[in-house]
Parts: structure tokens; C-alpha cells; sequence
């Protein structure tokens, strides 16, 4: 207790050093004094830690104003919510906030929020020295969650549900047979016809176009249009088979 007593004499200081109203006329104290003032609860020592709650956080003083002639447990919540933020406790943790944890624990929780908070004339932003002592905090801090399972779990993504057998979704869709034996007979014999029907339909253009060009030769005549029959002679015999039509102008 001895010691406790000595950490709270040393963290009245601080708090006097930052020219915190609530200690304005205390100090000094005994260092028993000073730790029945830091953990006890009491309204003095509810005032200096809204103090220094707001002095780390400014807005924080317009809501406890609002709060102020409410229920004393809103503003604790206040306190404890900004404790949280910062990592120094839970956001349910009440008693640290009001005075009924151990000693230890509350000393340390105030010597922390005066680490966060800035120097007289550093409001604005605090000092590189405060916010090291934070970044150190939260990382203490983090190292001692993942120290414990509670805290790994906590911070550990749940693991996905397992996926489904196949057979759940359904068999795969059958792949489409290929065509064999008659069915496959049916098809070329289909494509074969359809062949068939191309090929009478070309030859048929090429006798019509003969057949023009023939008269054409007979009425007109010249070695100008003997040059178009022999022409269409030619596409007559790569077409194969198809009987010349008419024959060379008399003259």
C-alpha cells in the first residue's frame, strides 16, 4: 500500500503541474491523502477525472455539461466510453472509472489519460512525447489481448460455414449424346440432300445464263459476245455436265 500511496502522491503532482482545478488547493498532500483522493470515489475526485478526460478530448466537455444535472452514471458511462477509445479500459468497466477498483488499477488508469493529454499551451494537437506514450499504450495493450484466447478469438474472423457436399446442389446436367447409327445416318443423309439442291440450283442458274447468252450472241453477234459464250461454255464445264446451249452465230 506504501507503494500505492507514493504512485498517487507523484500522479497529484502531474495533475497539479497541469494546473488541474480540482487540485488546485490540495497540494501537497500526504501520499496516503493523495490515494484516499485518486481512489476513492467522491465528487472532487469525479471533477478531476472529467478534467483530464476533457482535456484529452475537448468535445467531451460540452456532453458532460449537458449530463450534468443528470444521473451520475451517465457521466461515468461518458468517461468509461472515452477510456475505451483510447484503450485503457472497457467500455463497460464503471468501477474503474468510478472509484471502486483496486488502487493499482486506478492509479494506472489516470497516469494514462495524463499521458495522453497535452501540455499547458499544446491543446491543439498534444505533444510528440504524449502521443508516442499513446501509440506505446495501444500497442501494450494489443499485446496483451493476443496473449490470452479470449482475445484472439475475439479478434479472429468466425470461420465460413463448411461447403455443401456436391451431391446437394444436384447432379450436373448430362453432357448432349453424340448422334450414332441411324440417328447419325439421318443427318448426313439430310445434309446430303440439302447439298444435292444447292448444286441443281447452281446448275440451273448457269444453263439459264448459257441459254441468255446464246440468244444474245445470235441477235447481236460479233466476236465481242463469241468471247461471252465461250465464257459461259467454261462455267458450264466447271459445273460439269450440263449440255451447251445454242451454237455459234451464222454468218
Amino acid at each position: 500500500m506504501a507503494a500505492a500511496a507514493a504512485a498517487a502522491a507523484a500522479t497529484l503532482e502531474r495533475l497539479e503541474a497541469l494546473a488541474c482545478p480540482a487540485v488546485a488547493l490540495l497540494v501537497p498532500l500526504e501520499p496516503a491523502e493523495a490515494l484516499r483522493l485518486l481512489c476513492t470515489p467522491s465528487a472532487r475526485r469525479l471533477a478531476l477525472l472529467e478534467w483530464v478526460c476533457s482535456r484529452v478530448h475537448p468535445p467531451l466537455a460540452a456532453r458532460l455539461e449537458a449530463l450534468q444535472d443528470g444521473p451520475k452514471d451517465a457521466r461515468l458511462r461518458e468517461l468509461a466510453k472515452l477510456g475505451a477509445e483510447l484503450m485503457l479500459c472497457r467500455a463497460d468497466d464503471v468501477a474503474l472509472v468510478e472509484g471502486t477498483a483496486p488502487p493499482e488499477q486506478q492509479l494506472e488508469f489516470i497516469r494514462d489519460l495524463l499521458d495522453a493529454a497535452p501540455p499547458p499551451g499544446e491543446e491543439d494537437g498534444g505533444s510528440p512525447k504524449s502521443r508516442r506514450s499513446a501509440l506505446h499504450r495501444t500497442t501494450r495493450f494489443l499485446h496483451e489481448v493476443l496473449e490470452t484466447p479470449e482475445g484472439v478469438a475475439a479478434l479472429s474472423p468466425p470461420s465460413p460455414p463448411p461447403l455443401p457436399a456436391f451431391d446437394d446442389y444436384g447432379s450436373p446436367p448430362p453432357r448432349r449424346p453424340r448422334p450414332s447409327g441411324p440417328e447419325l445416318e439421318a443427318a448426313l443423309g439430310a445434309t446430303r440432300q440439302r447439298l444435292e439442291l444447292l448444286e441443281a440450283q447452281s446448275l440451273e442458274a448457269v444453263d439459264q445464263l448459257g441459254g441468255t447468252a446464246a440468244e444474245v450472241t445470235r441477235l447481236v453477234g460479233g466476236a465481242r459476245h463469241r468471247a461471252m459464250e465461250t465464257r459461259v461454255a467454261t462455267l458450264q464445264q466447271r459445273f460439269g455436265g450440263v449440255p451447251e446451249a445454242g451454237g455459234p452465230p451464222q454468218d
